[in-house]
């Protein structure tokens, strides 16, 4: 879903309810597509963008938790590098 926000109301309802409102609707259009070719392209269309007609998808490459540094408050970046550090040996 390209909705900021979107991911974590998803999860939130997933916690609550067991199920992912997003998969469902995923599934919902899967089915209606059914084995047509032509439906299932605007299905993988209307959910991934067109870049899903090469089976490309990126939907998950970039999202608020890449935005928003959340380990430590100094970004992923930093944090790994500590993380390296700290896990060196000293004499």
């Amino acid at each position: 879903m390209g909705v900021p926000v979107a991911g974590a109301g998803d999860e939130l309802a997933e916690w609550i309810t067991g199920t992912s409102p997003t998969k469902e609707m995923k599934k919902l259009v899967m089915e209606w597509a059914g084995n047509d070719p032509n439906k299932k392209s605007l299905a993988l269309v209307a959910m991934y963008g067109v870049p899903a007609l090469a089976g490309v998808d990126f939907s998950r490459n970039i999202g608020l938790g890449d935005l928003v540094p959340t380990n430590g408050f100094q970004g992923p970046t930093i944090s790994t590098i500590q993380n390296v550090y700290k896990s060196i040996p000293r004499p």
